[in-house]
């Protein structure tokens, strides 16, 4: 049994030590103590008992909870659900560098985590960006799943995904338009949604 640091070194018995009452106590008392709760979980001890309380939400995987989008990361959000900072995979095909083939030959350079350049041999460079884009402060569906595909900044998995009930997608838009700028220096304006960006998108992100 190991000390955490600042903590009272613990007592080490010999074998045939007589032990009272008293170090009986100390035993439990330093087993209580060298529990440590993970990620979404509550511990409360009162004296010599202990209660471990699953503090995670809990959801219907088929209807999903609303979480609201703190930030947005490259491959996943973090949204807030009744004040707890949940990580929510991105759909598959709106990650940025995700390897999402092509029956129609097109190749993919990402700029940012919204905006990439679609190539194909013979035809004219394409910008695509994600459309509607990802806004802080936007309400999301989202919902549980096994395995995501994907882990956070930390490395932990990440078992949240985005339903796309708004059904984004990457798309082009029509030069002519007058483009107003959103967060992170994007621009947008109104969405080409026909041809050949829509072809190459992905609607409902697919199933990692």
């Amino acid at each position: 049994m190991e000390n955490r640091p600042g903590q009272k070194p613990f007592r080490k018995f010999r074998k045939g030590s007589r032990l009272k009452a008293s170090d009986l106590n100390e035993i439990i008392t330093a087993i209580i103590k060298q529990i440590s709760p993970g990620k979404g979980i509550k511990i409360d001890t009162f004296g010599d008992k202990i209660t471990i309380t699953n503090i995670a939400p809990h959801t219907n995987p088929v209807t999903g909870v609303r979480m609201i989008i703190s930030s947005i990361k490259n491959t996943y959000l973090v949204c807030d659900w009744e004040g707890q900072a949940i990580t929510v995979a991105k759909p598959k095909g709106l990650r940025k560098e995700a390897e999402w083939p092509s029956a129609d030959g097109q190749t993919y350079v990402y700029t940012t985590a919204t905006r990439r350049t679609a190539s194909q041999a013979g035809e004219t460079d394409e910008e695509q960006y994600i459309t509607p884009p990802y806004e802080v402060g936007e309400e999301l569906l989202v919902r549980r799943v096994g395995n995501s595909g994907i882990d956070d900044d930390s490395n932990n998995p990440i078992r949240w995904r985005d339903a796309n009930d708004g059904g984004r997608c990457w798309a082009t838009r029509k030069p002519e338009e007058e483009f107003l700028p959103l967060a992170g220096g994007e621009m947008a304006g109104e969405i080409d949604m026909s041809g050949h960006a829509i072809s190459g998108a992905v609607v409902d992100g697919g199933t990692p």
